[in-house]
């Protein structure tokens, strides 16, 4: 459902005004319904938590090395336009009121869609962690935007005047990257196919290589390589000012087997340190103890071309100069976690948090959670008295030579650790936070409240507003309160849940509820209009099909559910602490007399989706309506296309094969989906018709035995992500989300004549619902 061009025009007024100090007078007197649609246009930060500091304690902005000014980067969805904006606002933090005074100095457009044949592309563009923000100097910031024809290339930004420069020229698109003062960049791209004439091949006979799977069979790919190659190979380059772009080879390959390589740049550029794929896994590597690595080199070991076996890092020291690489040290590392620095005279780096060496390692180290500093050349490294177990690190930082800073997160508040070099030992000394002098900006905001961006005087504690992207949100759409429940899992874990209220809730009514399936941290007091993860409340979602509280206008209560605590990821348990947290989760809500158990509903993105499917095939609770959307399957047939290395022997017991077969018959849910009696849509978001095949074994198997079940294909397929920002595709995903809801819950349809078509078909499924609903 798209808004009326009226509608959007003024909803886009009332929000932007003249410029980014957004403020609205008046308010209509009957607030209004919140669409989808007025949702995908609201505004949202960019928020990088790797940007967080005591004078930036959410990460909303990004502070210039010098501590003198700050740049925001603001998204939302334009759904007339079919495109999603971002606004880059600039200010000054030499005073309070010089801070309150920011200026839009670029806005730029991307489609929001992917490349092609599920990989990333333009829907990288609003992620502050695909395309982070680098102060190239004061006066310039530079990140990944996407060209007219959908390439990332990177971008740099005079914060001052406003003018935009390409840097890159890439037809392939840039993935990651780095810069320098001068312009020199060291960045990956996606490296060429190396098709070969399949009509040649047939025609003499060929034997199927062993690389070849399903997925490049399907698109006619035969002998290229698997469906990951394609989509995960990668290649690095040093682009220097005025200067074509030098192909360089990193770890000892022309290629890499992962787009997910990350690179920090000196700050004279001949050196770049770059986490790439570690071209061996060492026996030593066995003794590491965090689970993520433990899962990621058994992969690595048993099969390093599957899609887990590819995520096995380590730091490369890159001469940008003579295009030769090295390995930084003997230890694996986590781009996801970690933090690096260079030294001013380029010889050191500082890295928190890391594995240490393994045969040198404590249970600090083989966690992954020291702090060290390591010579470029040698990888000779000195230790900072510093256990980050308990911590998320958010910035590290030379001070000079001799004194470093770690910032970390500890129980929700940063803290700075400071270290100075004694002799050859660095020794932990007190570190002041700047916060006690300066201005900080803080995004203040709950869970009913949109954020707002406050500036505020430490010394005094004085604040003013800055930005409040969203003024009139609250006067013109009645949106429904909020509230946290949460219940006991057993000894070791239990469920917790945000559940979003209609707006008219009348705590005498029972009403329909629908189950959003999430995994991730504790629920954080943040404002969200669709109840996924953090940092994406407003705007395009990160989690397309989760409607949150646009369902619950329509009088369903919605709760996004988590498991905290030992949730038995990768294991067998996995789905069985789902059914037990979705059923006592609705028990309790039914038992609070607000939901009426017969209309129970469940939806699930991603590995979500499997959740969702298991519970179907493996609870009694009469669950009343279900959705999995873009959904891993440990079934029986995706994971034979996929090689049986994408994780299905983990949480099915092991391998399909002997007796491990038997395990299979009992856990996926394929091979169970007589035991499904809930109206099922399937929904393939990013893969295509490889996606739809994966998918095929519980379709084809619910559809055999006449129970209801749908499996629809998002528009543009051809170009959707797991992650899409298109508007299109999202309007089209939450709409149909909320009528098939609406649907099967309270017996609604859409008047919309546009959805004659959709409801003949669903009025169809649910004569096969009635009909087993009788049999039993």
């Amino acid at each position: 459902m798209r808004s009326s061009v009226s509608a959007w025009l003024w909803l886009m007024g009332a929000l932007i005004g003249p410029d980014v100090t957004w403020s609205g007078e008046g308010a209509p007197a009957m607030r209004e319904r919140l669409t989808v649609s007025a949702a995908v246009e609201t505004m949202r930060f960019m928020v990088d938590e790797a940007e967080i500091s005591p004078l930036n304690p959410q990460g909303a902005v990004s502070i210039s090395p010098d501590g003198k000014r700050w740049v925001a980067r603001l998204v939302r969805g334009d759904v007339l336009g079919n495109a999603v904006t971002m606004e880059l606002v600039a200010g000054s933090l030499a005073t309070l009121s010089e801070a309150a005074k920011p200026r839009t100095v670029a806005r730029l457009s991307s489609s929001g869609l992917g490349a092609g044949e599920g990989r990333a592309g333009a829907n990288q563009d609003t992620s502050a962690y695909a395309s982070p923000l680098r102060w190239v100097d004061r006066e310039h910031v530079a990140f990944a935007w996407s060209d007219a024809a959908g390439h990332r290339q990177v971008t740099r930004i005079d914060v001052s005047s406003g003018q935009t420069e390409v840097l890159t020229a890439q037809a392939r698109g840039v993935l990651n990257f780095d810069v320098t003062v001068d312009g020199t960049v060291v960045y990956s791209s996606p490296a060429p196919d190396r098709p070969r004439d399949l009509v040649q091949q047939l025609r003499s006979g060929l034997v199927i290589e062993p690389e070849t799977d399903a997925g490049s069979i399907i698109r006619g790919r035969v002998n290229e390589g698997s469906v990951i190659d394609r989509l995960w190979r990668t290649q690095w380059f040093v682009q220097r000012p005025g200067e074509a772009p030098v192909h360089v080879a990193v770890a000892g390959r022309d290629e890499s087997p992962n787009p997910m390589e990350t690179v920090w740049l000196s700050r004279r550029g001949r050196w770049a340190l770059i986490h790439a794929i570690a071209p061996a896994v060492p026996l030593e590597w066995d003794r590491y103890e965090a689970w993520g690595m433990v899962q990621r080199v058994r992969y690595a070991r048993t099969n390093p071309h599957s899609m887990l076996g590819r995520l096995v890092y380590q730091l490369w020291v890159l001469d940008t100069a003579s295009g030769e690489s090295h390995a930084l040290w003997s230890a694996p590392s986590d781009p996801e976690a970690v933090r690096c620095a260079w030294s001013a005279d380029e010889r050191a780096v500082l890295i928190a948090p890391a594995f240490l060496p393994a045969e040198a390692a404590d249970v600090v180290g083989l966690h992954g959670a020291a702090a060290v500093i390591v010579e470029r050349d040698t990888g000779r490294y000195h230790r900072l008295p510093l256990d980050l177990r308990d911590r998320e690190v958010t910035s590290v930082q030379w001070i000079d030579p001799a004194r470093v800073v770690v910032a970390s997160k500890l129980n929700g508040a940063v803290k700075r650790d400071g270290f100075e070099r004694i002799a050859d030992e660095w020794r932990r000394v007190d570190q002041a936070s700047p916060a006690a002098t300066g201005v900080r900006l803080e995004l203040r905001q709950d869970l009913d409240t949109p954020p707002v961006l406050m500036a505020v005087e430490s010394a005094t504690q004085r604040t003013v507003r800055v930005i409040d992207p969203n003024p009139s949100l609250l006067r013109r759409y009645d949106i429904g309160r909020t509230r946290i429940v949460e219940g006991p899992l057993g000894a070791e874990a239990r469920w917790q849940g945000l559940l979003f209220y209609p707006p008219d809730f009348d705590p005498r009514r029972r009403y329909p509820l629908v189950i959003q399936s999430v995994y991730g941290g504790a629920i954080r007091p943040e404002f969200t209009l669709y109840g996924n993860l953090h940092g994406y409340g407003l705007g395009p979602p990160v989690v397309p099909p989760y409607p949150g509280r646009m369902l619950a206008q329509y009088g369903v209560l919605v709760l996004q559910l988590n498991i905290l605590g030992e949730d038995g990821s990768s294991t067998p348990r996995e789905g069985g602490l789902r059914v037990q947290a979705f059923e006592r989760a609705a028990q309790q809500l039914i038992d609070e007399g607000v939901v009426d158990g017969t209309r129970v509903g469940l939806i699930g993105f991603s590995r979500n989706g499997f959740f969702v499917e298991y519970v179907l095939t493996h609870s009694d609770f009469p669950y009343a309506a279900a959705i999995a959307v873009d959904h891993w399957q440990p079934d029986y047939v995706a994971q034979t296309l996929l090689g049986y290395d994408a994780g299905g022997k983990d949480v099915n017991g092991g391998l399909p094969f002997g007796a491990g077969l038997q395990r299979w018959f009992e856990a996926t849910p394929g091979f169970n989906a007589q035991r499904v009696r809930t109206p099922l849509l399937e929904v393939e978001q990013s893969h295509g018709l490889m996606g739809v095949l994966l998918h095929w074994e519980l379709f084809s198997r619910l559809r055999y035995l006449q129970k209801p079940v749908e499996l629809w294909m998002i528009p543009n397929a051809q170009f959707a992500v797991h992650n899409t920002q298109n508007p299109e595709q999202i309007v089209a995903m939450q709409t149909r989300v909320i009528d098939w809801f609406r649907f099967w819950l309270k017996r609604e349809e859409d008047a919309d004549p546009a959805k004659d078509e959709q409801y003949v078909r669903w009025r169809a499924l649910r004569v096969l619902q009635d009909a087993q609903a009788h049999s039993q």
